[in-house]
């Protein structure tokens, strides 16, 4: 028979003996063996534990904008930074796999680690070289399309300008015709073609509609991209260019030639300069060079004949001035003969009873009059008639009494035969407007320019040329303040007016800027002289010629400086009759008050 087996107690002696049983004698639990450890099992409890670590990472990604080429931080959503955890998890368990032995999960923690670190570091060198290529990109981007607007640009421009040349039936000058022929070259960029010439704008509103609605759009669109070019012909008009998308960036090769405009020291004229252009330009560039060149050579043009112009319009003032002084003789001579005809010898023929004699009169001017004829007057007429013809009045009394009677009139007509009464009511107007009227305010403003104009052809300097300079600016201040006196001496103080003279006092050409000043000097000059023709004519008689008001010695001496013409006529003297020290112009025929030194 089997003998009963006693039970086994487990050795595991944390648990109790089982109930009822006999009590075993307790033995040493066996030496536990190190179990094998799965190289597998151990990777995937690397990895699990990496992936737990996702959801406590960086909740922020680093990204190059594409726009601007800054690297920016912005929030990552959950699959990023699950995505990115993993990868990293990935990473540092995959470093921390090959770890083994004592200290293995230690080991594997820190190659986990520097695995993360060394994979941050390539990224954010890829994000430095992605945001320098943007960068980068993004200037020459800049650059391309700021050479793309200036020649888009400048082929509206010259369109423009060559229908206005064949409207106006002008021709190109030989410097504009070879620059014309420059920017013509660029019918020989690969793959350029002409598609059609052009020389008004009905040409151009008849070809858009034979091509229709949708053709016509994508001209449009193609000459805002700058793929239809429009460019001056040496012929006249213009023409459209169709050129291929990126063919400007090309290189033009040999034998091409840049044109710039420059003053000719020899003459003294704008001509062009011709220099060969680096075969690596590309066409786009050496477009932009002569089209600039071509619309400076223009701009010159154009203030070349405002210049021109200013002379003409001098000439046709002074012909005018010229034609007033005519008309004011005949007027004269016709008073006289009205006169006589009325009974009157203005010449103290037969209704005088005598010669005419010399007397001063109250500008220091001498009148003539006729004595005998004076006598035969009643003392209190005598008084009057005297007070008159040798201008000792006043205007307002005077113009009183002679509208009031006109037999005084008369009687003043025959004592003194030069004197005209039919000018009285005329003068009396006159008298007003040049000394508080709008020939007042016209007479200030421009003997004040006169002044600013000396001053402003001195301040003409070399280094007043070069912007941002003090000189410069000196300049600048002076001819913008000098614009507005202009324009209210002419009478049109509009802001296109003022800004039209402060352009042609204000450029930038070589010698343009004192050809205007001086232009402009000799065109006031004429206006004050027809001025002072309108003034001397209205006088009744030399009594009362007194001198212009409004105009100081300053700005005749500013004149004379500026217009050699008008030198010649000015000199300082001293008054015969009074011994008071005078300037005079025309020979000295005309007075005029010289304040102290």
């Amino acid at each position: 028979m089997t003998p009963a087996v006693t039970p086994q107690a487990p050795t595991d002696s944390a648990f109790p003996p089982i109930a009822g049983g006999t009590q075993a004698a307790v033995t040493a639990p066996p030496v536990a063996q190190p179990e094998p450890v799965s190289e597998h099992h151990g990777f995937l409890s690397d990895l699990l534990h990496a992936v737990g670590d996702v959801f406590g990472g960086p909740k922020n990604v680093q990204r190059v904008n594409p726009q601007t080429g800054a690297i920016e931080s912005v929030p990552a959503s959950t699959r990023q930074r699950i995505a990115g955890g993993v990868a990293s998890a990935v990473r540092g368990a995959a470093a921390g796999a090959a770890e083994r032995g004592p200290g293995a999960v230690g080991r594997a923690a820190l190659a986990g680690v520097q695995s993360a670190d060394q994979a941050r570091a390539i990224q954010q060198q890829a994000l430095s070289r992605q945001s320098e290529n943007v960068r980068q990109t993004n200037a020459a981007e800049m650059e391309k399309q700021q050479v793309q607007a200036n020649l888009a640009k400048m082929s509206q421009d010259q369109a423009r300008g060559a229908l206005d040349l064949k409207i106006e039936g002008k021709k190109l000058d030989e410097h504009q015709t070879a620059l014309a022929n420059s920017m013509q070259e660029i019918l020989n960029i690969p793959g350029a073609k002409l598609l059609q010439h052009f020389d008004s704008n009905d040409e151009i509103n008849s070809h858009l509609e034979t091509v229709g609605p949708l053709l016509s759009k994508q001209y449009a669109i193609d000459l805002a991209k700058n793929n239809i070019r429009l460019v001056q012909n040496p012929k006249g008009g213009f023409d459209a260019v169709e050129v291929p998308k990126t063919a400007g960036e090309q290189p033009i090769g040999e034998g091409k030639k840049l044109l710039t405009p420059i003053i000719d020291p020899k003459t003294n004229k704008l001509t062009l300069k011709s220099d060969t252009a680096d075969p690596s330009m590309t066409w786009d560039k050496f477009q932009q060079w002569n089209g600039n060149s071509f619309s400076a050579y223009n701009a010159a043009q154009e203030q070349a004949q405002k210049i021109k112009d200013q002379e003409q319009q001098r000439l046709t003032a002074k012909a005018a001035a010229t034609k007033d002084y005519a008309e004011a003789g005949k007027a004269t001579i016709e008073g006289k003969v009205a006169a006589q005809n009325a009974g009157l010898d203005v010449n103290g023929g037969s209704l005088g009873t005598g010669a005419t004699v010399s007397v001063p009169t109250a500008n220091g001017a001498t009148t003539g009059v006729n004595q005998e004829y004076l006598k035969t007057l009643a003392p209190g007429a005598q008084s009057l008639v005297t007070e008159i013809g040798t201008g000792k009045m006043a205007l307002d009394r005077m113009t009183y009494l002679l509208s009031r009677n006109p037999g005084l009139a008369i009687q003043v007509a025959r004592a003194f035969p030069d004197f005209d009464s039919s000018k009285v009511q005329s003068y009396s107007k006159t008298y007003n407007d040049f000394t508080s009227g709008k020939a007042s305010t016209a007479l200030n403003a421009g003997g004040t320019a006169l002044s600013h104009l000396h001053e402003l052809s001195n301040l003409n300097t070399v280094s007043s040329h070069i912007p941002g300079s003090p000189d410069y600016a000196r300049y600048k201040n002076k001819a913008v303040t000098l614009a507005t006196e202009l324009a209210k001496f002419y009478g049109d103080s509009t802001i296109p007016a003022i800004q039209k003279i402060e352009d042609s006092l204000t450029s930038q050409l070589p010698g343009t800027r004192q050809a205007a000043i001086e232009t402009q000097a000799q065109s006031m000059g004429d206006k004050f002289d027809s001025f002072e023709q309108q003034w001397k004519n209205a006088a009744p008689s030399a009594a009362y010629q007194a001198p212009m008001p409004n105009v100081t010695l300053r700005a005749l001496q500013a004149r004379a400086a500026l217009d050699p013409a008008f030198k010649g006529r000015f000199a300082t003297s001293t008054n015969p009759q009074t011994g008071e020290r005078r300037m005079t112009t025309d020979g000295g025929q005309t007075w005029h008050p010289a304040p102290a030194q």
